[in-house]
């Protein structure tokens, strides 16, 4: 799930980005400075992903990904933030649907010319964006959600269970366990996007996005119990926020100074754990800016992150290009707040931290299924493909979705028109290939397009179910419902190997276990997983071990017993 190897980084590259947003930001022991945030696919959707980059030069250039979250393209890593704890420990913690889960990943040393990462693990479920809080006591609350079931970021994809509530869990041992405690009701609920407050006093205060602005709760049984959520004085629009207690004791806030717009993004500053604010300073008076997390570095200068113009759900590149696509960066101080302005030497405003421009991935219509283009311009652009095998994988990744919902007499004259297709000459039959790929996207455009989350397990454990079956690529499709070249596209798409090979490879996985334990003949066991041809299994089984299935008999059964002590 999480990605650190070099070139297979590079499919996340700035250039192969249509959109990106929801940031979060953290500071090392020696100053280096990592931002997070999401994209993937043209919207807030399955295949989403969360990248990591880093600045050695407090901010003013940025790499590309050194890691990302990527957990395929049924599903969808979301809401990714970082976070330093007292051990010096860099967790990049990210959401993850349709697992509802929130899961986390450790640096040991963030400073370290080659980044180390942790295996991944879950926190808790469902949800968590910002920042956990360290206690006095040493705990450590850490804010996930369970959204209310109307508050959905992908129709139709909710998560189980009664409870649905702001919640926080606790770990009393550095983040090694973790405990979930309560969560207060909310009323005129959004997405929660809580963060917690420790006051002097040892109440807990808790700030929750609403629909009327920001909410506010307290615990006074350290997070156990909580009141009722209310109004907290900020009435603005039903956005992230984001809200910390300094180390000289303030309240530091960012927030936007308008009624219901996401712009003028503001920072303020209380000095009596947020009773009054009276200080404030102009982060950025534009439009379509949002989603700020930050932190404090060791000299008192404070990093803040946000996002402008994001350029998600957009129709098409036209629209798409009209978006700043941005993510921007503010180094500022409690001195500036006071004043109003900018007073501090070092301090700046609307640093660029990643901007995307023309989009240069694989894929040549990432909005077909908003008809961005005409449908002789699609096809002219896919007629330059080299081969037909990649005009039409290139198809499937555009419009396969749209073939989950035609019926089975559909199905059957897609699969037709594509093999017709793969075995024209494009050089001598290039009109005849034009025309049918034409037909191709016709049949396509009368389906709706489908999300394919469960496909791909359904798929493995009809395979497994079945192994002992000689079955056809079109029998397997015709189980599943699926047009056949769909069906393998989307599986060497998840597996990265063809389906043939993997059921291929399982049945050599089978047949060693029987060469090794049983007397059952080479015939008997290329009969018994589904081969009618038992000189063809041994020619297959040499390809995958590199020796004949008799020669693995006896390798085997000479280590047995070497196990056993029969040989000296």
């Amino acid at each position: 799930m999480l990605i650190t190897d070099r070139e297979e980084l590079q499919q996340f590259n700035t250039s192969h980005r249509l959109w990106q947003g929801i940031p979060g930001i953290e500071i090392s022991e020696k100053g280096r400075l990592f931002a997070t945030f999401y994209s993937g696919g043209t919207k807030e959707e399955f295949g989403n992903y969360c990248l990591l980059i880093i600045s050695d030069d407090d901010g003013y250039t940025w790499s590309e990904p050194v890691a990302v979250a990527y957990n395929g393209p049924a599903s969808r890593c979301y809401d990714p933030f970082l976070w330093m704890d007292v051990l010096g420990r860099l967790w990049f913690i990210w959401s993850i649907m349709p697992e509802h889960a929130v899961y986390a990943s450790l640096c040991n040393n963030p400073d370290a010319d080659i980044l180390n990462w942790s295996k991944p693990f879950i926190i808790g479920k469902d949800v968590m964006m910002n920042k956990p809080t360290f206690l006095s006591t040493g705990e450590i609350m850490f804010p996930i959600a369970v959204w209310d079931r109307n508050v959905q970021a992908i129709n139709g994809c909710v998560s189980e269970g009664e409870e649905r509530l702001p919640f926080v869990y606790r770990s009393t041992d550095c983040g090694t366990t973790f405990e979930k405690l309560g969560g207060p009701k909310v009323e005129k609920r959004s997405f929660d996007e809580h963060m917690i407050l420790e006051l002097s006093d040892g109440r807990l205060m808790m700030f929750i996005r609403t629909l009327y602005g920001i909410g506010k709760s307290y615990s006074y049984d350290g997070g156990r119990t909580w009141t009722d959520a209310e109004p907290s004085g900020f009435g603005g629009p039903c956005t992230r926020f984001y809200i910390r207690k300094l180390s000289s004791g303030s309240i530091f806030l960012i927030y936007h100074d308008s009624t219901s717009k996401r712009s003028n993004l503001a920072a303020y500053l209380s000095e009596d754990e947020g009773e009054t604010w009276k200080w404030k300073l102009l982060l950025d008076e534009r439009d379509n800016v949002s989603y700020p997390d930050a932190v404090e570095a060791k000299n008192g200068y404070i990093y803040i992150i946000y996002d402008r113009e994001r350029g998600a759900f957009c129709k098409g590149l036209e629209e798409l290009y009209h978006n700043a696509r941005e993510i921007l960066m503010a180094k500022i101080t409690e001195e500036d707040i006071i004043a109003g302005k900018i007073v501090s030497k070092d301090s700046r405003l609307k640093q660029t931290v990643s901007k995307l421009g023309v989009y240069l991935g694989p894929m040549i219509n990432p909005y077909s299924e908003k008809l961005l283009l005409s449908t002789d311009e699609y096809v002219k652009q896919v007629m330059e493909l080299p081969a037909n095998e990649k005009m039409i994988d290139s198809i499937l990744e555009d419009f396969g979705r749209c073939s989950l919902t035609l019926d089975w007499d559909t199905i059957q004259n897609l699969n037709a028109k594509i093999e017709y297709a793969l075995n024209l000459d494009k050089k001598t039959s290039r009109k005849e290939l034009e025309k049918t790929i034409r037909e191709i996207l016709s049949i396509f455009k009368k389906g709706e397009e489908a999300n394919p989350v469960d496909l791909f397990p359904k798929m493995i454990a009809y395979i497994n179910n079945n192994l002992c079956v000689d079955l056809s690529l079109d029998e397997m499709a015709q189980a599943l419902h699926l047009s056949k070249f769909y069906m393998c596209h989307l599986f060497k798409e998840k597996a990265k190997i063809t389906i043939m090979n993997y059921r291929n490879a399982r049945r050599i996985q089978l047949s060693k276990k029987q060469l090794a334990t049983t007397e059952l003949s080479i015939t008997d066991i290329a009969l018994s997983l589904g081969y009618t041809d038992a000189a063809y299994f041994s020619k297959l089984f040499m390809q995958y071990e590199g020796m004949t299935p008799t020669q693995y008999r006896k390798t085997s059964r000479k280590i047995n017993n070497m196990d056993k002590g029969g040989l000296s």
